[in-house]
């Protein structure tokens, strides 16, 4: 199992990801729709901050913490490529 500060690093490196290429499509494709690329970069966030809570949790029972950092790296990597897909979309729309 991951320790807590390789968790936390693992959600900024991803969020770093979606971040970076948010503003890079912003920078580079200024015909796009800003207002969407920017709402994906507010939920992106905001996720972000609710996975770092959760992972924050104290008081969890020995057996509960492998279950729950499990349910951490799902939501990450399923929210991670949502944002992605929805980047591409515009970009490509």
């Amino acid at each position: 199992m991951a320790n807590k500060r390789n968790v936390k690093k693992d959600i900024e490196y991803l969020t770093y990801e979606v971040l970076n290429d948010c503003f890079l499509t912003i920078d580079t494709h200024p015909e796009k729709d800003k207002e969407n690329i920017m709402k994906i970069v507010s939920d992106t966030i905001a996720k972000r901050n609710e996975l770092i809570a959760r992972v924050n949790v104290k008081n969890l029972e020995k057996k509960e913490v492998k279950k729950h950092f499990q349910e951490i790296y799902s939501d990450l990597t399923k929210n991670t490529d949502e944002n992605f897909q929805k980047l591409s979309k515009l970009i490509m729309g």
